[in-house]
């Protein structure tokens, strides 16, 4: 049956095998595929640096990064977070990481509502996840969402000297090294009342 002719909804199993062989990423929610447009330059500066950043610590406790290419899946839909680590064993699918600790995604005017909200809150649903970040990419502002005992909680940090604990690595990273070479917008009160 072609494509055109396939009843909504599709099956993760139908987006898992789609991406193996598609030439635009997508992402799947609720049955339907969503598109996902390139990153600016920005975009990749700040998942180039989180990896890069995240590296020591990955080593020293023998876990995995992964950026942009590598699908998670969480609560009955599938993701390609900009960012995530993993300490746990491979997976028996070389497409997909199925149980990361870290999970980073790097908000975008086309992609933050569902960034912030959709994506956010079937990522905290993962048994595996012990924090969810989104970082900005024009402004100096990443969040967390931090496992604890029964509740997540939440952290922001707005300076480059900024420590932001990588609790999974038993690591820290700043701001500073997420940011850099990243071009800034300048300073605004507005941009400080966010």
């Amino acid at each position: 049956m072609s494509q055109a002719a396939r009843e909504l909804p599709y099956t993760l199993e139908d987006w898992i095998e789609l991406e193996k062989s598609a030439h635009v990423r997508h992402e799947f929610e609720h049955g339907g595929f969503y598109v996902m447009s390139g990153g600016t330059d920005n975009h990749n500066a700040i998942a180039v640096n989180l990896s890069d950043a995240l590296r020591p610590g990955a080593r020293r406790k023998g876990c995995r990064r992964r950026i942009a290419d590598m699908k998670t899946l969480a609560n009955g839909n599938g993701y390609y977070p900009d960012v995530m680590v993993s300490c746990a064993p491979l997976g028996i699918n070389p497409y997909i990481e199925y149980n990361p600790c870290l999970i980073v995604e790097v908000l975008s005017p086309t992609s933050i509502n569902r960034d912030l909200i959709e994506k956010r809150d079937n990522y905290l649903l993962m048994p595996t996840l012990e924090q969810y970040v989104s970082v900005y990419p024009n402004k100096v502002r990443v969040e967390v969402y931090q496992r604890q005992i029964g509740y997540w909680q939440f952290l922001q940090y707005q300076a480059l000297e900024d420590r932001l604990e990588i609790t999974c690595l038993q690591d820290f990273i700043t701001l500073e090294q997420i940011y850099e070479d990243v071009i800034l917008e300048p300073e605004t009160k507005e941009s400080n009342q966010d």
